[in-house]
């Protein structure tokens, strides 16, 4: 298969190239040669390259709490428009297509009876919300794409949370966890895995078809920055004071709940095996 990659320099965009370039034609872009505001450039660039799958891992995942009116826009931009007009670009020339979200699409709740839904507090998770459903929209009923959602992703590459704590744990005598926010945690290796052996019996783009649309790519045990720190304490054989604090509920992060049309693809693995 013929497959481009965008946000192919970010961690899990690099992650995916590696696992798929011995086994397809992989073209990786990133923001260093395609802007994927500019529909011009990206339109022409498709339609000559013809592939038979588009990734799209490119995505603005952090901003200010107190952003610009432009920069506002920007996230809408990348994250929504240009998703649109992938997902778009995909159906015209007959290609799969496979968008990572995130798991900030989600409304959170320590109820976890409830059912989330898709509602988001913040930008990014708004913006992501309008990706997802614009790509329903431009696909219809044809099952010829993917959302994977994501929530905080670990890996080699880039950067991440889990890396971050790892540098602070093997100077610190003593750190302050917040303990009542639940996470999610996508390792990047165990999802590119997940997509290599999906493609794997794909022969031709025009009958194959994918079973869900919708995919939860975050493992489903539930944990707390506490619950983190300490496997990693654990497994890096440090020895500090942990210091548990509380947060605003309003921080809690989707990790916390169930989702009826989604399937949780990490079922049998555990985090600890991947920190």
């Amino acid at each position: 298969m013929k497959i481009v990659i965008f946000g192919a320099q970010g961690n899990l965009g690099q992650e995916l190239f590696y696992a798929l370039e011995s086994l397809h034609e992989v073209i990786p872009l990133s923001r260093f040669n395609v802007d994927l505001r500019d529909f011009a450039q990206v339109n022409a660039l498709i339609k000559n390259l013809s592939p038979d799958l588009i990734i799209n891992a490119a995505s603005i995942n952090e901003v200010q709490k107190k952003c610009s009116k432009k920069e506002e826009e920007l996230v809408f931009q990348v994250n929504a428009v240009a998703v649109e007009n992938l997902a778009f670009m995909a159906r015209e020339i007959g290609a799969l297509f496979v968008q990572i979200s995130c798991s900030l699409v989600l409304s959170a709740s320590k109820n976890k009876s409830i059912i989330a839904k898709r509602q988001a507090r913040d930008l990014i998770g708004k913006s992501k919300i309008l990706a997802e459903e614009q790509i329903e929209k431009v696909f219809k009923k044809e099952k010829k794409y993917l959302i994977l959602r994501t929530g905080l992703l670990f890996g080699d590459y880039g950067f991440s949370v889990v890396n971050k704590f790892k540098r602070i744990l093997k100077s610190a005598k003593k750190v302050r966890v917040i303990e009542d926010v639940c996470i999610s945690l996508t390792s990047t290796k165990l999802l590119a895995d997940y997509l290599v052996d999906l493609l794997k019996p794909i022969k031709s783009k025009k009958n194959f078809v994918f079973l869900n649309q919708i995919e939860q790519a975050c493992f489903s045990d539930k944990f707390s920055y506490v619950d983190l720190i300490e496997i990693l304490i654990r497994k890096m054989g440090v020895n500090l004071e942990i210091k548990k604090i509380k947060a605003n509920s309003e921080n809690l992060l989707a990790g916390d709940f169930s989702l009826k049309n989604t399937v949780e693809i990490f079922d049998e693995n555990k985090l600890d095996d991947f920190l």
